[in-house]
């Protein structure tokens, strides 16, 4: 889904997701053992044409936050195998993501260089996840569980507010759920439910207790 910093996010809340696309093994729990999945991680980041400085920058991003990231959204490390950068030298933005594919504009992180950790950690969220819908009212969510793995981490910071709005605000919300005594296991229900393409029963009782 592209996220561009410019636009309105409505805008961009509105847009049908263009990394939908499901590999098998990210849609279910991986039996790998956890050094067949590391060595996996290591054949997929080595891949990267790593001539160019941003790609071989989000290379290492990749490889240090990868299994953080796929813990929090609720896959396993496997999925971020095969992952890919590019890189965007003509068009404003700061960066998109479809299917396994990030990209990154370049003009932005030229003139913001200190947030190229932030948004790609939140890209690669959106990667490895590689939700199945992004349509409607599940806009929000993914976007603003893509800004809490980046906060989680210490790449960014959350909002009080509507998390309807999406990004720091929603992850504001995400942020909420995961720091309840025992809850944890609410917001992995919540995730499984966005990873599978249904919208969470409970999400709506979930924001009026945020709320209150």
């Amino acid at each position: 889904m592209p996220r561009k910093r410019a636009g309105k996010i409505a805008t961009c809340l509105t847009m049908i997701f263009t990394g939908a696309a499901l590999l098998t093994g990210c849609h279910e729990p991986s039996s790998s053992p956890v050094d067949t999945c590391a060595s996996s991680f290591a054949d997929a980041t080595s891949q990267v044409d790593a001539q160019d400085p941003l790609i071989a920058k989000a290379q290492k991003i990749l490889a240090k936050e990868g299994k953080a990231i796929a813990d929090l959204v609720g896959r396993p490390y496997a999925c971020a195998q095969g992952i890919t950068f590019k890189v965007n030298t003509t068009d404003d933005g700061a960066a998109s993501t479809s299917g396994a594919v990030v990209t990154l504009y370049k003009r932005y992180f030229d003139q913001n260089p200190n947030d190229l950790e932030g948004v790609v950690v939140h890209e690669l969220a959106h990667a490895i996840e590689r939700a199945a819908s992004y349509s409607g009212d599940f806009g929000w969510m993914i976007e603003g569980l893509a800004d809490f793995v980046r906060y989680k981490l210490g790449y960014g910071k959350i909002e009080q507010g509507d998390p309807h709005t999406g990004y720091k605000r929603a992850a504001g919300f995400f942020n909420w759920l995961y720091e309840l005594p025992d809850g944890h296991q609410a917001y992995y229900a919540l995730v499984k439910d966005l990873n599978d393409g249904k919208r969470p029963a409970n999400v709506d009782a979930l924001l009026t207790q945020y709320n209150c």
